[in-house]
């Protein structure tokens, strides 16, 4: 397990209630438990028309690739349903084609809501301990040996065997890719372009932004509602929330509220300034020296 306390003694934060720990790397996740992590993304063959031949064939080959796992290894199979967000686009040799597609285009978008299934396995193997692994470098001489644990040579087999293990499963799947550092997620907000009106004088409210990259040269905003938004490593997502209107004219407010909220870090001078004015910035520092 690793030791994380010398960082922050309680969990109080939702990363810290999460088993991973860091990218080590291309698609391995180093876990918390000193296991590591790898995501295979699938399609099975459709065996719904399959023959009594062909489904024992394929279980012969699954049990195959999967069987070859020892002791510290554990498989998680997860199947997911999501709305599709549209119908694919094509390219057609011939108008034929082209007029068929066109058919079912306009199917689909009369139907409503129409759900796709996805397929992830999650490989996780957690290396022997440190005692089993001395025991084992007793009885086996390598030129390489080291007294201290090779994670190293750890992570390198475990990337061998689960690349392994994708190669015998290529053979049997439909489509079948280990994830990589992309990450793919869905950006949603309400209240990008109408603000929240405020009351008795208030000021209306912030409205929402989803930034890209924010504080890179590559810094810009993107619609609400991206149906899908592919980060590679190294780059970011700044979701900022839509903000209620204000209650009662700002002037009217008691300075000594204001110097509450500056030291509070619930706003900055400049943001202060702009709603209060100068002499309210001036009275409210005043009152925190």
């Amino acid at each position: 397990m690793l030791n994380l306390r010398e960082y922050r003694d309680r969990t109080e934060r939702f990363a810290d209630h999460l088993p991973w720990a860091a990218l080590v790397a291309p698609g391995v996740v180093l876990n918390k438990d000193g296991s590591f992590l790898r995501v295979l993304a699938f399609r099975g063959p459709d065996l719904e028309s399959a023959t009594e031949a062909e489904l024992v064939s394929a279980c012969a080959r699954a049990n195959n690739a999967l069987r070859r796992f020892g002791s510290g290894w554990a498989l998680f199979f997860d199947a997911e349903r999501r709305e599709a967000m549209a119908y694919p686009d094509s390219d057609f040799p011939d108008a034929a084609s082209w007029l068929v597609d066109r058919e079912r285009r306009a199917a689909f978008e009369a139907e409503g809501a129409h759900f796709e299934s996805r397929y992830h396995l999650t490989l996780t193997w957690l290396p022997p301990a440190d005692a089993t692994d001395r025991a084992a470098s007793a009885l086996v001489e390598r030129p390489d040996a080291d007294t201290a644990r090779d994670w190293r040579g750890a992570l390198a087999s475990f990337i061998a065997e689960t690349d392994r293990v994708l190669d015998l499963l290529g053979g049997i799947m439909a489509e079948i890719r280990a994830l990589d550092d992309d990450t793919f997620c869905y950006a949603s907000s309400e209240g990008t372009i109408v603000p929240a009106d405020g009351v008795f004088g208030g000021s209306k409210g912030a409205v929402a932004h989803i930034i890209r990259d924010r504080g890179t040269p590559g810094e810009h905003e993107i619609p609400a509602n991206q149906p899908r938004l592919v980060l590679s490593t190294g780059q970011s997502v700044r979701i900022e929330t839509p903000g209620g209107g204000g209650f009662g004219a700002p002037e009217t407010r008691d300075v000594a509220a204001i110097a509450a909220d500056l030291r509070g870090g619930r706003v900055t001078p400049g943001a202060l300034r702009a709603a209060y004015g100068d002499e309210a910035l001036t009275e409210a520092e005043r009152l925190l020296a």
